[in-house]
């Protein structure tokens, strides 16, 4: 149909080449009328008129034939070719003859009808690549608004090296696609890893931590780097926790027992009532727990003091006195009154058979002494017979050992006199002990006994 539609237009375009050649003519052998002695050359041009505009007619057909073939009802160039036909540069069909061999195109680019490079999916139209395209090379992306693919950008910080097609670090260049080289630099939360020739990521951060200033330290939030330490007071810390100017750092919340609470600086654990001030709490404590009063002098809670037998707390619960007597700070004061069954002795209310009891301590002094003269008694018979017989012997001329008997009689009457005396005085000790001391030491009378020159001198206290 379309073959036939383009034939049918040739009778219309030879009708007005004809129409135009007649008028030349015409207007060629009007002009023949003004001389005579020019006709003979008008006739010459009229025939070369007419010859030429015959030619000129022939030619135009010609072409007309040839090319109406490959023209539209409207005179514009056909795009659907049909066999052995190609699309010219303009999109146009022309005989494959015709039309110069397709341009090589750029990797990843197709030659496409038209003679234009385009990529997968589209076509070339009006001189450029029309369409979205439907794949990209690998090193493309499709960018939809441009129609076209767009290069793949480098992410995490790399950029492309000199072959424009390879992501690398900074100062790194590509080598058959392998990056090569130590980074000159890292992207942030990166760190240099020479012997790797790459940028490693930095470890994470604790929680609650930030980098500082994209090195490798994590500080707490308010802090700064300081010779690679985190230095200063943390603004904020995570729940339970409390900054810590001392320790530059964020320290757990004190956790208090045994009455007492926090003293205000969630570092110390005071009674309620005291304040903390530099690890120290200050105050007399406004309550305490059971069995503890508050101590104005040690500014903390103690423990009740507990009181013997027949003796009473006090209202500062640290003096223990009898009934009868009031104290405080551990005197006590006024009259005492023993509780019934019990009778006072010094300072204290004893059961009345107790200080009737004799202490052990008189006896054995007493036994001692009386052991001590009982020796003295066999010593003295040996002396005076030892001085009858020296008596006797003298009684005309004195034997030659006289000297030596006499000495003997000194020295054995020496040691009877350290036997008796002082057994005697021991003797007097033990019975003044066994009256005096009763069980418990009820007294506490200072007690000096004295012996003669050679004895012993006791001293004790009950």
């Amino acid at each position: 149909m379309e073959h036939q539609k383009d034939m049918s237009f040739h009778p219309l375009l030879v009708a007005l080449i004809g129409a135009f050649a007649r008028a030349r003519l015409r207007s060629s052998e009007e002009s023949t009328n003004e001389s005579e002695s020019k006709r003979r050359a008008t006739r010459g041009v009229a025939f070369d008129v007419r010859s030429g505009g015959a030619i000129s007619a022939l030619l135009v057909l010609l072409s007309l034939l040839v090319l109406a073939p490959h023209a539209d009802a409207q005179g514009r160039c056909r795009t659907r070719c049909r066999a052995g036909e190609t699309a010219d540069a303009r999109g146009c069909c022309q005989p494959s003859a015709a039309v110069s061999q397709a341009p090589t195109c750029p990797s990843g680019q197709l030659s496409v009808a038209g003679g234009g490079c385009c990529y997968e999916g589209q076509v070339f139209a009006d001189g450029r690549c029309r369409g979205v395209p439907s794949a990209c090379p690998p090193t493309h992306v499709v960018d939809a608004s441009n129609e076209t693919c767009a290069v793949r950008p480098c992410e995490g910080g790399r950029v492309f090296a000199s072959d424009g097609a390879t992501c690398c670090w900074p100062g790194q260049v590509s080598v058959g696609g392998v990056c090569r080289g130590v980074p000159s630099a890292c992207p942030a939360e990166h760190r240099r890893v020479p012997e790797r020739e790459a940028c490693e990521p930095l470890p994470a951060c604790p929680a609650n931590t930030t980098r500082v200033n994209g090195s490798e330290l994590c500080c707490l939030p308010g802090q700064r780097d300081s010779q690679g330490r985190c230095a200063g007071t943390p603004t904020s810390c995570p729940s339970g926790q409390h900054p810590s100017a001392a320790r530059e750092t964020c320290v757990q919340d004190v956790q208090c027992s045994d009455g007492r609470v926090d003293g205000g600086d969630r570092e110390t654990c005071c009674f309620p009532g005291q304040r903390a001030e530099q690890g120290r709490c200050i105050g007399v404590p406004s309550s305490c727990p059971a069995g503890q009063h508050p101590s104005v002098n040690e500014q903390a809670c103690v423990a009740d003091a507990v009181c013997p037998a027949g003796k009473e707390l006090q209202q500062d619960r640290e003096t223990c006195c009898f009934a009868g007597q009031t104290g405080a700070g551990g005197q006590c004061a006024g009259n005492r009154t023993c509780p019934a069954g019990l009778e006072s002795r010094g300072d204290q209310c004893l059961r009345v058979d107790q200080h009737a009891r004799v202490h052990i301590v008189g006896p054995i002094v007493l036994g001692l002494g009386a052991v001590m003269a009982a020796g003295a008694i066999p010593l003295w018979f040996e002396g005076d017979r030892m001085t009858n017989s020296l008596r006797a012997d003298c009684a005309r001329t004195c034997p030659s050992d006289w000297p030596r008997r006499a000495e003997a009689i000194r020295s054995n009457d020496l040691f009877t006199n350290v036997l008796l005396w002082g057994g005697g005085a021991v003797a007097i000790t033990g019975a003044v002990l066994t009256a005096i001391v009763r069980n418990r030491w009820e007294t506490r009378t200072p007690v000096m006994i004295g012996f003669l020159p050679g004895s012993a001198v006791i001293s004790a206290q009950f």
